[in-house]
């Protein structure tokens, strides 16, 4: 199966990894809809802090620095080879630009996609009774890493991993306050 990364350059790795996995193409790493408000956003708020740290997010995020910083000009580099590059979305880049996070979310449920990077909203999309929590928390631990946090903890990605040779696969749903699964429905 695969492991849920916890830095960027696992995330990078993974997408990658589940790109070339499936040798017909038939499953795609990530869920993306970017006809939803905000969707992009997110996204690039996220990649600039994770390329560039907490102090780079807090001059973009401030308005400090403009939308066209180096630092958000390199994101979106990285987020378009991450996200938009052949094989990374159901339908390629076109589909995903036209797809809402319902769209999105349908595309993970159906077992298009792997991954979906989505406010903590996106529950609601999923079958009553498919999310359940965990008893996973994300709260301080008494050492310090290196990696910056930011954020409210309103934005989760969803992570669908192979069952381990059983029928079902379960995606995990991780975000700042949360660690909840969604079994197959």
């Amino acid at each position: 199966g695969y492991q849920v990364p916890q830095t960027w350059p696992e995330l990078v790795a993974l997408t990658s990894q589940v790109a070339q996995d499936p040798p017909d193409g038939s499953v795609t790493p990530w869920c993306l809809g970017l006809a939803s408000p905000d969707a992009g956003e997110e996204w690039l708020a996220e990649a600039v802090l994770q390329l560039s740290g907490p102090v780079a997010y807090d001059q973009w995020a401030t308005g400090k620095d403009s939308l066209d910083s180096v630092d958000a000009d390199t994101a979106l580099g990285e987020l378009d080879s991450l996200l938009l590059a052949d094989g990374h979305v159901p339908g390629g880049r076109q589909a995903a630009e036209s797809a809402t996070m319902q769209d999105a979310a349908a595309q993970l449920r159906e077992g298009q996609c792997l991954m979906l990077y989505a406010p903590s909203s996106v529950e609601a999309l999923f079958p009553v009774g498919s999310v359940s929590d965990d008893g996973a928390s994300s709260q301080p631990e008494e050492t310090a890493s290196a990696a910056g946090a930011a954020g409210a903890g309103d934005v989760l990605s969803t992570f669908l991993t192979p069952s381990g040779g059983q029928d079902e696969e379960t995606a995990y749903l991780v975000g700042a306050s949360m660690l909840v699964s969604v079994s197959g429905s």
